[in-house]
């Protein structure tokens, strides 16, 4: 039960001692002494078969507490929650009360509780009570909602492949992915009007504005996520977001960004859309920073970041970048490479990372910090030949980076190269701006060090200016 282990652990001083004080009432002594042990070990103990029986036990009691909290004090004269309305119903059925019953699972609906489960409960229950016609009134009802969660699972299946096949294959896609773009592009559905729902209706937008950046076409990707003046402002949120990225797609002017900032206040957003909210925060500082905002900015930056529910590795990928722009310690790309070593790392965040310590070394002419990552990126490569499109091209660059020794001439070459392949395939430019590539690209375009470059580039007072108030919200 190391799930039960990591909740106790967790849990402040004070919360952990209100738990034990009801536990001394209401469990056993061998069951105080096992959540004790658990609260106390620093790691997950070994447990005998008994004891993870008591351990479920204790969990379950956990939850019945928290339930009973939830609602013991639950004020009688406020619309009650649906699950009061669920066991009310129970009740009067059980005592023959079939309308009553059926009043109240309709009121537990209508909040959004459990819906379709509630519609074929009171369909069964008009069976039982001879009422035909109604069953089946309702049962329609249950096949249209069966037909709405189709079309919504459809929809997010879609977004989440498309959303794959940008993060796994880079944007340059291989021969599979471009046979499953090809059949993706025949659906008919990219024509359809869009739905009336505000909710489909935002969703739809979403989804056809990741398709449009997966054919590189970035105004598309823009019109598609133009707010929707009818629909109510927290359903807009995600199209915020993602109209903030392909601004910085786009490398848009930062006057497009700072609207959408003052429109979004990370205390009011969910905690995906707080870490989505984060991510685009240091993508902005990456893009558009120049380093000295990137210092005063990044405290508060990491303090929204340790408030977090969700901190993926591409938080800290950007976060590294940022730092290394800002001090040039060589710790900073041993940082970096040790993303690409960790299992729980996706193939983009392995692949960015080990580009980008292998630039880094190159950056920092540090000879031997460069043949290391040089030998590991050639051995990643290998790895993921079948996944990215881009392999041969990587190679290349690698070796323009090692086997000429970091001659100007060599590294101008390479950026020249790399830069002629991203033409091809606009889309893998979109994945690339989530490191310091792009910068590295035109940095050995004026034959400049990639920080003195960035030092160079005007800052953008406005914007570090909102960022900060944003990030005060």
């Amino acid at each position: 039960m190391s799930r039960l282990w990591r909740y106790l652990r967790r849990l402040s001083g004070e919360e952990w001692a209100d738990l034990y004080a009801a536990a001394q009432s209401e469990l056993a002594p061998i069951s105080r002494s096992l959540l004790f042990r658990l609260r106390e070990a620093l790691a997950p103990p070994p447990l005998s078969t008994s004891e993870k029986v008591l351990a479920q036990r204790i969990e379950r009691w956990l939850w019945r507490k928290a339930c009973e909290k939830q609602y013991t004090h639950y004020p009688t004269y406020k619309v009650p929650p649906p699950l009061w309305l669920q066991v009310g119903a129970e009740l009067y059925y059980a005592k023959g009360l079939h309308a009553e019953a059926s009043a109240l699972l309709m009121r537990a609906r209508q909040q959004g509780y459990y819906p379709l489960y509630l519609l074929f409960q009171e369909a069964q229950w008009s069976v039982e009570q001879g009422q035909l016609k109604k069953a089946d009134a309702l049962l329609c009802k249950a096949q249209k909602l069966c037909q709405t969660l189709w079309q919504n699972a459809q929809r997010s299946r879609l977004q989440l492949l498309l959303s794959r096949l940008f993060y796994e294959h880079g944007g340059s896609f291989t021969p599979s992915a471009r046979q499953v773009l090809e059949r993706l592009a025949t659906l008919k559905r990219w024509q359809s009007p869009l739905p009336e729902s505000p909710l489909q209706r935002v969703a739809e937008k979403n989804l056809r504005g990741t398709w449009s950046l997966l054919q590189g076409d970035i105004l598309a990707a823009l019109h598609w996520y133009q707010p929707e003046p009818t629909c109510p402002e927290p359903l807009q949120v995600s199209l915020h977001l993602n109209r903030w990225l392909a601004h910085i797609y786009q490398e848009s002017p930062p006057t497009e960004i700072e609207p959408i900032l003052a429109a979004l206040s990370p205390s009011k957003l969910s905690p995906f859309d707080r870490s989505v909210y984060a991510e685009r925060i240091w993508l902005t500082l990456l893009r558009y920073g120049h380093p000295s905002e990137i210092e005063t900015i990044l405290p508060f930056a990491e303090q929204l970041e340790s408030a977090l529910d969700f901190r993926p590795l591409s938080h800290t990928l950007l976060f590294l970048q940022l730092k290394w722009l800002i001090e040039g310690k060589t710790r900073w790309i041993h940082a970096i490479h040790r993303i690409a070593q960790q299992n729980n790392a996706t193939l983009s965040e392995k692949w960015q990372a080990s580009l980008l310590s292998l630039l880094l070394a190159a950056e920092e002419r540090d000879t031997r910090l460069l043949i290391y990552c040089y030998k590991e990126f050639l051995r990643y490569l290998r790895k993921t030949k079948g996944s990215f499109a881009s392999v041969p091209i990587l190679r290349k660059l690698a070796y323009y980076l090692y086997e000429t020794r970091l001659s100007e001439k060599a590294l101008a070459k390479a950026a020249q190269t790399w830069e002629a392949h991203l033409t091809q395939f606009p889309a893998e430019k979109y994945f690339w701006l989530h490191t310091l590539l792009p910068d590295w690209l035109q940095a050995r375009k004026e034959r400049i060090p990639l920080r003195q470059y960035r030092w160079q580039k005007p800052a953008h007072q406005s914007l570090a200016t909102t960022l900060r108030k944003a990030l005060q919200k």
